[in-house]
């Protein structure tokens, strides 16, 4: 579970990583007097990505706004993926769009509906109470939810990687809303990973898993199970070595990850000693 934050104005980034966030939730809106003191921009995201946080996109605009209807959303969706392309986002990472407001998912599906067309469901998300995201999760209009606990009366929609517990905090001078990570893959883009234990091209990793690029993160291919980043950077830091434990790591890897704990009983002694060595 990850810790992030979304803000209008945030704290300094120095402040931010001292409280322990992995993450910011960053708003993309038509662009007006009133919307350009909140946006997300190129400068920012790169400080952001140098600091190693990553970015979650968030499309909004006035509250109302998702009650509007297809060519709302439409209209939304090809901004949103223009500011969030300029900043640098991935062209296959989902932006949530804001339904800030207390109303039934069944009145904002019309506008979902409109930004799917443009995305493409694979990256159309909601930010949202539990009925908005109960109901366009069960509908087939979202893939990614950001739930506020905010008209959800204690409730939570467990298909929801995000959500929004504690809003109006200050840190640093600044007010902030409070957020945790659901899933390994929440949205998230702009951090470079590089730390995954096996290579994602390796024949054994490759037989069970799925690798997304992006997220950094493996599926399993039989359960759809979404693992998180690398078990460990061992195998990277020592390259010079593998010959001596490359095939013993690939397979403990794998026995972690598949849950084989017969091998894994003699596997990971044998780790342990030779991982000794390399330090000695």
């Amino acid at each position: 579970m990850a810790f992030g934050l979304d803000y209008v104005s945030g704290p300094p980034i120095a402040d931010m990583k001292a409280a322990g966030v992995t993450f910011v939730c960053r708003y993309l809106s038509e662009v007006n007097s009133l919307t350009k003191v909140k946006l997300l921009t190129p400068n920012e995201a790169k400080a952001l990505n140098q600091a190693g946080i990553a970015i979650v996109s968030n499309y909004e605009w006035y509250a109302n706004r998702s009650l509007e209807g297809v060519p709302s959303g439409i209209t939304d969706a090809k901004i949103a993926a223009s500011q969030h392309a300029d900043c640098g986002g991935p062209h296959d990472r989902p932006i949530y769009f804001s339904v800030d407001i207390d109303v039934a998912g069944e009145q904002v599906a019309g506008y979902f509906h409109g930004v799917a067309s443009v995305l493409g469901l694979a990256r159309t998300g909601a930010y949202g109470s539990f009925r908005v995201l109960h109901y366009l999760f069960n509908a087939g209009l979202i893939a990614w939810g950001w739930q506020t606990y905010a008209w959800s009366y204690g409730a939570w929609e467990p298909r929801a990687q995000l959500q929004q517990y504690h809003n109006g905090v200050t840190m640093a001078g600044a007010s902030v809303d409070y957020n945790r990570s659901m899933q390994a893959d929440f949205g998230q883009w702009g951090i470079e990973r590089t730390d995954m234990a096996i290579s994602p091209n390796d024949p054994i990793i490759d037989k069970y898993f799925t690798y997304n690029p992006t997220a950094g993160t493996l599926t399993r291919k039989d359960t759809g199970v979404v693992l998180g980043r690398g078990v460990t950077s061992f195998y990277l830091k020592y390259r010079k070595e593998r010959s001596i434990i490359h095939r013993s790591m690939r397979n403990a890897t794998c026995c972690i990850l598949t849950r084989d704990r017969d091998k894994l009983s003699w596997l990971i002694p044998w780790l342990r000693r030779s991982t000794r060595r390399l330090h000695s």
